[in-house]
């Protein structure tokens, strides 16, 4: 739980309904708290980081706390090195190293526990590779002196030619060739295909198979094969990555499955007087969205600004990340420009109308937009199509 303007509010379980970039997200976390829209997209990408609120918006821990911590880092920071020394030790001769660490009273119980486990575990696991390495070699012998001992039993005999026979030589390079070898890897994918997601090392849905010359096949993990290039899912492709393993390379092809939006040809006419595409972002301010005093309907909504603008170039932008719900009614008034506007929702259309401004307005739905109306815009929003209408 994270406190934001003195509200509790889990943004873990939001991330897990909606991702960082999600204007839902966003929307849901400034209707909990009441930070306008920017600060929650804010706090949103910096908790995804690993970057907590400000301290004014989080809960503080305790300076007790905090000192303690500090105090038992140094002391873990001043014992490292000879924590070193007797995990090296105890790589040579695990016993020796382990009897000293456990002697050391300077050490944290735990930490020696751990260590001694970690060294014994990596101990055991280096004898128990070169116990396999002397049986194979051990085997490899055994097999090649059985080798000669049958060609010179076949010598004496006369039962092989010249042409026949065998010298060790030629048998260790058979040997070798009958080796079980890697020939190719394959790879399938059964993870999440909509657009956005990454195919790299990390992603699970991956699943690399080696097949071996002897017919055999072998799962390869997730921590063995590697993907040099991640590729990220885009909506209506297919992308392929490519996996290698072990001087062994697959190109994995992977379809998205969320649709392409096709774009809608933009409309023509002598009202059509251009696109609403430009980011309310850009503009110097907060569209707070706050309700209206007195609005008996409860769906007004008001922001201020100071900038020289013309709201309908802004309008899609403005309905994206402002409005909560197509019920609403917003009023943006310009104090640069002595404007009021109202932007409302009609199915596929958002009304823009511009009224001049009345001193005192935005503090009373009684008074919004009762200045004289100046002019009307239809903006569109399949493509964003601005029609002049008065």
């Amino acid at each position: 739980m994270v406190r934001i303007n003195n509200t509790d509010y889990d943004l873990d379980s939001l991330l897990q309904r909606h991702s960082a970039n999600s204007v839902e997200a966003a929307r849901e976390l400034r209707a909990a708290t009441g930070v306008t829209l920017k600060e929650a997209m804010q706090i949103l990408k910096n908790y995804e980081k690993g970057i907590l609120p400000k301290q004014n918006q989080v809960a503080k821990k305790t300076e007790n706390v905090s000192n303690l911590s500090n105090q038992l880092q140094k002391e873990k920071l001043k014992s490292m090195p000879k924590v070193i020394l007797y995990c090296a030790l105890m790589l040579v001769i695990w016993p020796v190293g382990a009897f000293l660490i456990w002697k050391d009273k300077q050490i944290d119980k735990q930490l020696k526990a751990i260590e001694m486990f970690c060294c014994l575990c990596l101990w055991l696991l280096l004898a128990g590779s070169a116990v396999r390495m002397m049986h194979t070699a051990s085997e490899k012998n055994s097999a090649e002196t059985i080798s000669t001992e049958k060609i010179t039993k076949n010598n004496e005999d006369g039962v092989l030619t010249n042409k026949q026979t065998a010298t060790p030589e030629t048998n260790s390079e058979e040997s070798v060739s009958e080796e079980n070898t890697l020939v190719k890897i394959e790879a399938k994918y059964k993870g999440v295909t909509k657009a956005g997601t990454v195919l790299d090392d990390d992603n699970s849905g991956i699943t690399v198979t080696g097949i071996y010359s002897d017919g055999t096949t072998e799962e390869i993990y997730e921590n063995e094969f590697e993907i040099k290039k991640p590729v990220t899912l885009k909506a209506g492709k297919t992308s392929t990555v490519t996996i290698t393993y072990n001087g062994k390379k697959y190109d994995l092809k992977v379809k998205c499955t969320t649709k392409k939006k096709q774009k809608k040809k933009h409309r023509k006419g002598k009202n059509i007087i251009g696109i609403s595409n430009k980011d309310i972002h850009d503009i110097d301010g907060t569209f707070q969205a706050d309700k209206v005093r007195n609005d008996v309907t409860g769906n007004w909504r008001i922001s201020t600004i100071a900038a020289n603008v013309r709201m309908e170039k802004y309008a899609m932008s403005y309905y994206k990340w402002v409005f909560l719900g197509d019920e609403e009614i917003h009023g943006i008034v310009n104090f640069t420009n002595k404007t009021t506007t109202k932007i409302s929702v009609a199915g596929n259309i958002l009304d823009v109308a511009v009224y001049e401004y009345v001193t005192g307005e935005e503090h009373d739905a009684k008074k919004l937009f009762s200045g004289m109306l100046l002019n009307e815009y239809f903006v569109y929003k399949d493509n964003g199509d601005i029609e002049k209408v008065q």
